[in-house]
Parts: C-alpha cells; sequence; structure tokens
C-alpha cells in the first residue's frame, strides 16, 4: 500500500478529485519510480505485460489529468 494516500494542488480546480488504483499506483511505482520495464513490472505484479500496459496507460491519463486541470 502507498505511503502516502493524498496529494493536492495548492488552489485545487473545481471538479472531483482525480483517483488511482492501488494497480495503478504500482504500475507507475514500479515502471517509473524503479525503472522496471513492462515484463518486470508484470512478473512482480503476477499479471501479463498487456495487463500492466493498460494499468499504466490508465494511470499516466489520470496523472496529466490530475497535473494539468489542477484536481
Amino acid at each position: 500500500m502507498p505511503a502516502h494516500c493524498r496529494f493536492a494542488p495548492e488552489q485545487p480546480a473545481h471538479g472531483e478529485a482525480v483517483e488511482l488504483t492501488v494497480e495503478e499506483y504500482e504500475a507507475v511505482r514500479l515502471m517509473d519510480y524503479l525503472g522496471l520495464n513492462q515484463e518486470g513490472a508484470a512478473a512482480q505484479m503476477g499479471v501479463a505485460r498487456s495487463t500492466v500496459q493498460q494499468v499504466y496507460d490508465t494511470a499516466r491519463r489520470r496523472l496529466a489529468q490530475a497535473l494539468v486541470e489542477g484536481r
């Protein structure tokens, strides 16, 4: 489980918060933070590479939305 459960902009925009699932968080942590490739992340998570890629793509879109829109 993540050590931190909430991040917020100094001046939040109107609209609902963007939430990552634990799986999305783990995909980002493994691939972006630890530098694993899809194959390594999939092995760590116990899922197929295609599943990791799908989860990772969704997580990156959500992270971009949170940063760009201040949500």
